[in-house]
């Protein structure tokens, strides 16, 4: 059954804003920050457009075949929890609010002075870019790592819907990042790589998206019941899917065709079906899509959990004395 308030009006009107801001964005990277790569004409577009094709009908299968396995296994929770006397849960507060309690103010504000020390440090260094976003992000790795614990303890695979938002985050920060970094060098994809331009590979690509496709059906084995957003999520992520799928195809199989003329894939401009898009702009495009839903579905899953109270009591209960 949908949740009707994960439609609400006023969450449609702010995610209606945020992708209005990210289209003017992207407008502007389109018209204002020409990308100069002209490929030559591809001399096996037909049969990459075939292959293409054929990667779309694959992950068609492949998503249905899915969506049997991912309701078959909802059902199955549902049965199991209707068979047996689930414990009382705890009506406040939620897996989200005690989230955000789990660490003092102070401890934020010492991790965030110190992080930010380290930043200026390693800026004055000169060090690179990926060393100085490292030093960065270190200081907070104890309080994230605390807080996965106890989500892992408190609510079980939460803490692995934590953990794939966080990394999605990430990711979609790398992409806003090199297209900044694009505005810099005035449509320079060679200097333009992001942080850790170094993971800038097509396997990298195709083996992250394989991972988070599969991540997000699996959470829906546990989360997918009420929770529309993440379903939104999965059938957009498959259909970024093949872009990867197909890339990386290309560059196994045919590399120099891959090289010199289809290196923008399927949708981006110059590729089998060209849009206005170059293909940093397209793939923004694509994670803002997929990561705005699945941050959705990650904080109505939270906002809903709560801890099952004889649960709750027993993890808090004091370990007997010792004889």
């Amino acid at each position: 059954m949908t949740d009707q308030s994960a439609f609400g009006a006023l969450r449609m009107i702010g995610l209606t804003l945020v992708t209005l801001a990210v289209t003017g964005f992207v407008v502007y990277l389109v018209t204002q920050v020409p990308i100069a790569a002209a490929h030559p004409p591809d001399p096996a577009l037909q049969s990459h457009r075939v292959t293409a094709a054929v990667f779309y009908v694959l992950m068609a299968l492949a998503v249905a075949v899915m969506v049997v396995l991912i309701r078959g296994a909802v059902r199955a929770r549902e049965a199991r929890e209707a068979a047996e006397e689930a414990p009382p849960a705890t009506p406040a507060p939620s897996a989200l609010r005690l989230t955000f309690a789990h660490v003092s103010p102070q401890m934020v504000l010492i991790t965030a002075g110190v992080s930010a020390a380290l930043l200026l440090g390693a800026t004055v260094l000169d060090l690179p870019i990926w060393a100085i976003a490292i030093f960065t992000l270190l200081p907070w790795v104890p309080i994230y790592v605390s807080i996965a614990r106890w989500q892992f303890r408190e609510y079980g695979l939460y803490a692995v819907f934590g953990g794939i938002a966080l990394l999605q985050i990430g990711h979609l920060g790398e992409h806003i990042a090199q297209n900044v970094q694009l505005i810099a060098s005035h449509g320079n994809v060679k200097t333009s790589l992001g942080i850790f331009g170094f993971l800038n590979l097509e396997a990298v690509h195709f083996f992250w998206n394989v991972l988070i496709l599969v991540g997000t059906g699996f959470l829906l084995m546990r989360f997918g019941r009420r929770n529309p957003w993440l379903w939104i999520t999965f059938f957009i992520g498959a259909f970024h899917g093949v872009e990867h799928f197909y890339l990386y195809w290309l560059y196994l199989t045919d590399y120099q065709n891959f090289v010199l003329a289809a290196s923008p894939g399927i949708l981006a401009k110059g590729g089998l079906i060209s849009t206005p898009l170059a293909r940093p702009y397209l793939h923004l495009v694509y994670n803002y899509v997929e990561i705005a839903p699945f941050l959705i579905a990650f904080w109505d899953t939270g906002r809903r959990l709560c801890i099952p109270a004889r649960a709750s009591a027993a993890s808090r209960a004091p370990a007997p004395a010792p004889d």
